[in-house]
């Protein structure tokens, strides 16, 4: 069973669609499962508001601590708590902007399944009608497998930050993909000569053509895997380094 994230709403045309946001992956993949934990009892180490620079040093009690924008190491402008908490946006909604082109290739940094729930209470409340959410759905998940991104910018209550993303066809449900603004994109600035000669193409064809088929739901993180060992007492402490041999660049000849 997915976790649920968030409870939300989303307007399609003048109806209202009740959703919830389940996560694409497990809490266990997305933090760490390790904890700071006390030599002499084994129980959790906490953190304290300790101030960085070196003249101060002081503990700052929880309620005392203030919100800052960083401009530089140098140079950040504190703003007042309040004003900060009236900022954010303390809605849970999805906003549809309009479609893109699948074309569109902008990086997606994060992504939840979009399910379809019944209306709160207070959602009920203030519903236009009891139309059937799940109808709605349907007639919404039709859409977006229609060729083409459907764009969003979306709110959650937790951080009052709005985010922009994609609905795309997800199996039998919807997915929310996260796409950065353009004002936060790295652009390449700098061209790199990737013109290559018929040698240089048959060699690349020869060594791709030469690659096995994937499946990637088959491919599992070693790096689990060796925790649980170490967890279970059955991970040794000393890796052997094997011993590589020189190969060229794809295994199929070329220039090394």
């Amino acid at each position: 069973m997915v976790h649920t994230n968030f409870n939300l709403l989303i307007k399609l045309g003048t109806k209202n669609i009740p959703i919830r946001l389940c996560s694409f992956v497990k809490t266990s993949y997305s933090k760490s499962p390790f904890t700071n934990t006390c030599p002499h009892c084994e129980s959790d180490v906490g953190r304290q508001d300790v101030c960085k620079n070196v003249d101060c040093g002081k503990v700052i009690p929880s309620g005392e601590v203030l919100s800052a924008f960083v401009y530089s190491a140098d140079e950040r402008k504190v703003i007042d708590k309040e004003l900060l908490k009236s900022i954010k946006k303390q809605v849970s909604k999805i906003e549809i902007l309009g479609a893109r082109p699948k074309e569109d290739t902008r990086v997606t940094i994060g992504g939840s399944y979009i399910l379809p729930r019944e209306f709160n209470k207070d959602e009920l409340a203030l519903a236009e009608n009891e139309d059937d959410g799940l109808q709605a759905f349907k007639i919404l998940y039709s859409a977006v497998s229609n060729g083409k991104d459907i764009v969003v910018k979306y709110t959650t209550s937790k951080s009052g930050r709005e985010k922009l993303g994609i609905l795309r066809p997800e199996g039998h449900a919807i997915a929310l993909l996260d796409i950065p603004y353009q004002e936060v994109i790295n652009e390449l600035d700098e061209e790199v000569d990737v013109k290559v000669s018929k040698e240089e193409k048959a060699l690349a064809k020869k060594w791709i053509d030469s690659l096995k088929i994937v499946d990637v739901a088959s491919i599992q993180d070693e790096y689990a895997k060796n925790i649980q060992k170490a967890i279970e007492g059955k991970l040794v402490k000393d890796f052997v380094k094997k011993a590589t041999k020189k190969s060229s660049f794809f295994d199929v000849g070329g220039k090394k």
